[in-house]
């Protein structure tokens, strides 16, 4: 994805686990002084980002569970000001996803995951208001 963007003259970093502390920390930095567009990341790059004028989220694949998925979107828009997140994916992300639940030993625990990914399938498939099907996911009756 990182080189496809950056074809497109895109000044783009990569963010991952794998990647060294130094280059991870380089890419960071890049991101926060604007000096790149677009970080291409792993959810290893989103806990602890704070930049308020963030415009797109777009996750590359289903993500796995409403919680996670909530709280990676809203990086988006910190600063009151329009942005958007989509979610590029095909049903082969489904089935993968459920295959490595398959390997969870325990069997309640792994029954649970499922019951969550149900959840996130049913939210990609809906053509329903977003919010209101995140809303209704964390039963925030008050803001409905």
């Amino acid at each position: 994805v990182t080189a496809e963007l950056k074809k497109l003259n895109l000044a783009c970093g990569t963010y991952h686990a794998g990647l060294s502390v130094k280059s991870r920390r380089e890419v960071h930095h890049s991101f926060m002084r604007d000096e790149i567009q677009c970080v291409i990341a792993t959810i290893a790059f989103g806990m602890g980002i704070n930049k308020a004028d963030i415009r797109k989220v777009i996750h590359y694949g289903a993500p796995k569970e409403m919680e996670s998925y909530y709280q990676e979107i809203g990086r988006a828009g910190r600063d009151g000001l329009q942005s958007s997140c989509h979610v590029l994916w095909a049903p082969a992300d489904i089935n993968l996803n459920r295959h490595r639940l398959s390997e969870i030993p325990n069997e309640k625990f792994r029954l649970y995951k499922l019951k969550m990914m149900a959840k996130m399938e049913k939210y990609l498939h809906s053509r329903r208001c977003r919010r209101k099907l995140i809303l209704s996911h964390f039963e925030d009756k008050q803001l409905r």
